[in-house]
């Protein structure tokens, strides 16, 4: 996850506490997550959160997967689908002839397991295409191939 800095640069003579624990005007976020900052200017004080969410571009898609029961590798799927920030998944698998070979909209799914109606599927290249939506409403379709490996 790239660096993202918040903060305030607008009221000089401020004092600042952030939920992090630091006391300066911003902070740098490498994380997603909820900040929350109290400032306090001679008799105001202000409290704003910000809500950083996850980079919907660093989803990590895998080239190849060896789906042999050796306990790696054994699922295709994108890297953190998991991830709390994303509200709505959907993951499909197609053959080189287009046939669509599995489909899955339930982002907690180990992935596509290299078979299809329970038989294996041979070696070959695979498309997938990936549809991610965060809890902001950023919104992102993947396509791309990789390589089953027997």
């Amino acid at each position: 996850r790239d660096e993202l800095t918040i903060g305030d640069n607008l009221n000089s003579g401020a004092t600042y506490l952030w939920s992090t624990g630091a006391t300066t005007n911003t902070i740098v976020a490498t994380a997603s997550g909820t900040y929350t900052l109290s400032a306090k200017f001679n008799a105001c004080e202000t409290i704003s959160t910000k809500e950083i969410l996850g980079d919907i571009t660093c989803i990590f898609k895998p080239n190849a997967f060896t789906p042999n029961n050796d306990g790696n590798n054994d699922y295709f799927n994108i890297v953190d689908s998991r991830n709390k920030d994303i509200s709505y998944y959907k993951m499909q698998i197609y053959n080189r002839y287009g046939q669509r070979l599995y489909v899955s909209e339930n982002k907690f799914e180990k992935g596509w397991d290299g078979k299809y109606f329970g038989e294996p599927c041979e070696l070959g290249t695979y498309m997938y295409m990936i549809t991610l939506e965060l809890r902001d409403g950023a919104k992102q379709t993947f396509t791309g191939d990789f390589t089953l490996v027997r």
